[in-house]
């Protein structure tokens, strides 16, 4: 069969679409995956799927040229309703929303999928795949091509202070406190930016080490070298985490960080305590959630993972 796949616009969101066009190929289908945002910079990295960006306008004839369409549900889309709703009339389009709040199960077109708010969307893939598609075997596992000659620095640990939400991002002045602790125990922390953000994080130069990469085959390169990630909750944890580099990842949230989570490989999450306040009235904790996250939380996370990888810094 000829499949496409329409995932929703951020860098994460596409990976994951990847990995369900994985599983569809490894099944002997024929998948293109569309993609409104970054992920076409990476297109040589992955065979599973031809990718392509997204039409900005309505095509009628989208529909005709497939045998089947699974869409990640995006409300916020120009045509997206419009598109699923002539799909659904000719039984040729399968809605995958995911929910992390807790009223999942009760978003539009949850039975399509049945995605569980309390597994990653890898687990979820990974699930949806063999119980809903029947499709045997299954992955959680990205087939990669690697460019030749790029090597691992044992020591170094790529840090993520940014993110595409401002709500998500830490605050710098925390992450510039982790990077001092990283050194002090000999790892070699490296801040990576994309040169669209040189403006805002130009000043971290001459303070810190920063690398700035003009695109996501750029960015993906250097995650390579990598042994370890540390980030916020954005797209590029999730493409260290395809890479294999083991992730730490800071959310606002214990919900959030249970579905989306970067999962193609062994990580960790840090959020604010439950034992904080969050009642209806005030939304202490989600309001002032970076506040809630020490640098010591995000250091013991580390450590831990890096133990667990039975890993030492040590000269």
């Amino acid at each position: 069969m000829k499949v496409g796949i329409m995932s929703c616009p951020g860098l994460g969101d596409g990976l994951i679409s990847l990995l369900l066009a994985e599983n569809l190929s490894q099944s002997g289908n024929e998948v293109e995956v569309f993609h409104a945002g970054v992920l076409c910079e990476l297109k040589k990295w992955f065979s599973s799927a031809t990718i392509l960006s997204l039409p900005a306008a309505y095509n009628e004839k989208l529909l005709d040229e497939y045998d089947h369409f699974f869409v990640f549900y995006d409300q916020g889309h120009p045509w997206m309703n419009h598109f699923i709703s002539e799909g659904k009339k000719k039984e040729k389009v399968t809605v995958l929303n995911a929910s992390s709040g807790r009223k999942n199960g009760s978003q539009p077109f949850y039975e399509d999928a049945y995605l569980e708010s309390d597994r990653s969307m890898v687990e979820n893939m990974e699930l949806f795949c063999r119980r809903v598609l029947c499709l045997l075997p299954t992955t959680k596992k990205l087939t990669l091509n690697i460019p030749a000659a790029v090597g691992k620095d044992p020591k170094r640990v790529v840090i993520h202070a940014s993110g595409a939400k401002e709500g998500k991002r830490w605050d710098l002045e925390k992450f510039l406190r982790l990077y001092e602790h990283l050194k002090k125990k000999n790892f070699s922390p490296i801040f990576v930016f994309r040169e669209s953000e040189k403006e805002e994080f130009a000043p971290l130069e001459g303070k810190v080490s920063v690398k700035f990469c003009k695109d996501c085959d750029e960015l993906a390169r250097f995650l390579l070298t990598a042994r370890f990630f540390i980030g916020n909750d954005s797209g590029v944890g999730h493409l260290a985490s395809s890479l294999g580099v083991p992730t730490v990842t800071i959310f606002r949230n214990k919900r959030g960080s249970k579905l989306w989570r970067p999962h193609f490989t062994k990580g960790k999450v840090v959020y604010p305590p439950s034992w904080i306040l969050n009642l209806s009235f005030c939304r202490l904790r989600d309001k002032k959630w970076q506040s809630f996250i020490t640098v010591n939380s995000v250091l013991r996370s580390f450590e831990t993972l890096a133990h667990e990888q039975k890993f030492s810094a040590k000269p």
